[in-house]
Parts: structure tokens; sequence; C-alpha cells
């Protein structure tokens, strides 16, 4: 059975964006100057201490509300932070940042909306150091994504990631280092969202990732394409049905979680903003995507399916799943990767197995080919 905890290693794709920095507070030195951190109390009443790594040093920022807050105001966390925000404008410039060593760098590339960051900014690989890739290489995918100002990211090339972070092969010359964050505490440098939905299943920390379509979020600093939406079960960066229709012809066109993780889709849910705009793009688990309700709205399966607590190696597991008798109830849209599996209690449908997945019969497995009780082979 799929863990969450493999699902969550098993992202791959995209792009990130990291950026953050400090308001303005009237006679205060650290408005201007970098002051590094560990804890929020290193900062000062009224301060906090800004999760930077591993792309950049933890540094101090003043504490806000929505309504005090002159820049960006963080929501993660037990302290709100201000973040001092920035502006990209047309012919490709930015808006200056107050303090030697910050730049302005993207936190969305949908709109020109920056925070300042002390980190070099870059718009091609070219410009980082040997074992670093600029995020601007992951933004082409996306319609109409802006490719300037972002910033280095570290890879794995051997020597292990930074601290509070974690390798994630996203198939490319090595794999990308992200920040981890530990639920309840969700902050994420921003440009990512925490994927805390994985720690109902794990005391571990879990992956910062970047914030696609569909990708949970706590404020706009996580969002890099679409916006920070209560969709009724969860906060998401998503968009109205109607703008995923002009952008990408629906919902399950636009890229996001959904399309790097294939066990999840991206629906419209027509009640979700009060019908506003169509109702919102949703992130929903498919058949054999592991699943919380009732006891949590974390994951919500697709339409047509219910979340089922069934045996597995380990004990008990709920993911979802719909009642069956033959293999073609299971199969939607074309889609093959799945098979009818019968209990005492009745038939549900299971994902296949990729290759090396335990199996007992050729059709649980994508290759279609069990061999020696393992799947040989993902070809459908």
């Amino acid at each position: 059975m799929v863990r969450a905890s493999v699902h969550a290693r098993a992202i791959a794709g995209a792009f990130l964006i990291v950026v953050l920095a400090g308001c303005r507070v009237d006679g205060g030195f650290l408005d201007e100057d970098l002051f590094a951190c560990s804890v929020d109390r290193d900062c000062g009443e009224g301060w906090g201490c800004v999760r930077g790594s591993p792309y950049a040093t933890d540094f101090c920022a003043p504490s806000c509300d929505a309504e005090t807050c002159d820049g960006v105001c963080t929501t993660a966390g037990d302290v709100p932070l201000c973040l001092r925000d920035c502006r990209i404008r047309d012919d490709g410039t930015a808006t200056e940042c107050e303090g030697e060593g910050f730049e302005c760098i993207r936190i969305s590339a949908e709109r020109d909306e920056g925070v300042c960051y002390p980190v070099s900014s870059c718009d091609s690989s070219a410009e980082c150091a040997a074992g670093e890739i600029c995020l601007a290489d992951f933004v082409a995918f996306a319609p109409g994504a802006a490719t300037d100002h972002y910033y280095c990211v570290p890879l794995d090339v051997g020597e292990g990631c930074p601290a509070r972070s974690q390798p994630i092969d996203i198939g490319g010359s090595a794999p990308l280092c992200l920040a981890t964050c530990n639920p309840p505490d969700s902050r994420c440098p921003p440009g990512f969202g925490c994927l805390e939905q994985a720690a109902v299943f794990s005391d571990e920390e879990v992956v910062c990732f970047p914030g696609i379509y569909g990708v949970p979020c706590s404020d706009e600093t996580n969002c890099v394409l679409g916006s920070c939406m209560d969709t009724g079960a969860s906060k998401q960066c998503t968009v109205t049905c109607d703008e995923a229709a002009r952008l990408a012809g629906g919902c399950a066109n636009l890229p996001g979680l959904a399309s790097v993780v294939g066990a999840l889709g991206f629906e419209c849910d027509p009640t979700a903003n009060g019908g506003e705009g169509g109702g919102l793009c949703v992130t929903r688990s498919s058949i054999g995507f592991v699943c919380t309700t009732p006891e949590s709205d974390a994951y919500v399966c697709e339409r047509g399916l219910d979340c089922r607590r069934l045996p597995s190696a380990e004990g008990e597991v709920r993911f979802c799943t719909r009642d069956c008798e033959i293999d073609q109830q299971c199969i939607d849209g074309g889609n093959r990767g799945a098979y009818c599996q019968h209990y005492a209690r009745g038939g549900f449908c299971f994902p296949k197995g990729a290759a090396g997945a335990a199996c007992e019969e050729d059709r649980q497995c994508l290759g279609d080919r069990c061999v020696g009780g393992r799947c040989d082979g993902d070809g459908l």
C-alpha cells in the first residue's frame, strides 16, 4: 500500500521559488541590517526569526498582523512576521531593497510581486555556482510564467543536502534540496507550501513543496502559481474554475501537484468560494491515494470514491476506493491503473503496482506482468 511519506518523497517536478525579508520599523537598526538568528528570542521583543535555510541565513523581521504590516504579513508559525515587499517592473528591473545583501526575488510567476531576501538573483543556471540550479529553469512549463528574478538552490551532488532540507529527485542531473517543515509549525520559505497533510501519517519533518497549483498554503508568500484560497477543506494555491478554463481548458489541465503525483486529481468544486468564478480548482485523491476523512479534510477523495479503512501488511490503512466486482469498474477515462481486489466483505478498487511492487497476478501490475511475486515493468 502506498504510504504518505513515500508520496511526499516521490513528488517530482515543476519549480520552486524562495524569498523574504523584514519590514520598516522606525528607529530600529534591524530595519536595514541583516541580523542572523536561530530562534525568535534572538531578535528581541516584537520581532521574530525568519526561516531562510537551507537557502539563506535565518534572519530577524518584525512581528505583524495584516493591519499593521507595510509589506507582506506571513501567517505560518507562532509569530506572524512582516516581510518587506518589492516589485518587478515590466522592463525586467526591480525596485531596490533596503539593506546591503538583499535583492528583490519573485514570489509569483504570474504577477510582479516579490520580497527582499538575502541572496543574489538569477535568470538562468549559468549564473549559479557549481552544484546549484536557478529556479528560473523550472517555470517555463507554466503558460505566461515570468522567468526572471529567481535565485539559486542547492543540488545533492553526492555530499548530501544542507540541514533542514531533503533531496527530491525531479529527473535532472541531481536531486534538488527542498526545505522541510515540521507541522504543526508549517513555516516554509516563501514560494513553498508545507505538505503538512503528510504529517497525519508520520511524525517526521515533511517537504516544503514549490507553490504550484494544488499545494497547501498559509498565505500568499507560499504560492508561485495561483493565489492562497480557502477551498472549504483546506487552503491551497489555486484559481477559480472560470480562470482555469481560460488558462488551460479546465482545472485538470493546470500544471500543479496533481500533474506530478499520479494518484491525485485537480478538479472543479463549484461550491467552493461561495460559487464565485464558477468555484475553485481543488486537489482530490484518486484510487489508492491516502485519505483522512472523516477525521480530517487533509486528503479528500475524488467524486465517486469513498475513504475506506482496509487491511495492509502494516495493519489498517485508509485510502480512496470504490466498491467493485470486476476490474473494469475501477477504470476511469481510459486510466487502466487500478484493479478490483476481493475480500470476504466485498471487492474494492486498488492501484496497480509499479516495477518491484509485490503482486500475485499480472493484473495487479502497471506492466501487466507479475514475475516471482514482483511486478515487472511499468508500461501501460
